[in-house]
């Protein structure tokens, strides 16, 4: 088990609703995804909440994320630095979850809930899924929870305002995952597993 220490646990911990934080801890000890506690609305913030679902054969594949917006600023190698690791949007790292294994670029990964953090770069990107779901930006990051690392290609592509992940099926059992901003997309293929 890794302990983190953090400032200013207001945000973690719900002290007015302890049952709810022995409810998740008790989800995490026994190995489960434990609930999530925002109580945000989603919609009052400059990065509004998004979410997206389809299924890839057996596997339904939901995506939770939180869409920042260009406002004129530079993106690529600015905002975001190149080489470094990104909370793959704003606010909490986007959770997506599979209800069946899968594979991911031709990867095995376990049927579960993630965190998907990205690792940018000028001609490769590494998508990353961690198992610890709903961490805020990179602070307490640990790779040793990652269940999987892939490395893809980006592409350029139609201008985004708003940061997006969009699942477009390719066929009854793939599908291809884009992350898209600015004017750069960024897919990767899931599959059902055999």
């Amino acid at each position: 088990m890794t302990i983190t220490t953090v400032a200013d646990v207001r945000s973690y911990l719900h002290l007015e609703a302890p049952d709810r934080f022995d409810a998740a801890l008790a989800d995490f000890l026994a190995g489960r995804t434990p609930k999530s506690t925002t109580e945000r609305a989603p919609a009052a913030l400059p990065s509004p909440f998004g979410t997206t679902s389809v299924y890839i054969g057996a596997s339904e594949a939901k995506i939770q994320y939180y869409r920042p917006a260009v406002r004129e600023r530079k993106i690529w190698g600015a905002l975001v630095p190149y080489d470094r690791l990104w909370r793959t949007g704003a606010n909490d790292t986007p959770m997506i979850t599979f209800s069946h294994d899968v594979t991911v670029e031709g990867q095995p990964l376990q049927a579960g809930t993630y965190s998907l953090f990205t690792i940018p770069g000028e001609q490769e990107w590494t998508i990353i899924f961690n198992r610890i779901p709903w961490q805020f930006g990179t602070f307490v990051y640990d790779p040793t929870f990652d269940a999987l690392r892939v490395t893809v290609r980006p592409h350029a592509a139609e201008a985004r305002e708003y940061f997006e992940i969009a699942v477009e099926p390719a066929g009854t059992a793939e599908a291809v995952v884009t992350l898209r901003w600015e004017r750069l997309a960024v897919p990767f293929r899931v599959a059902q597993a055999k």
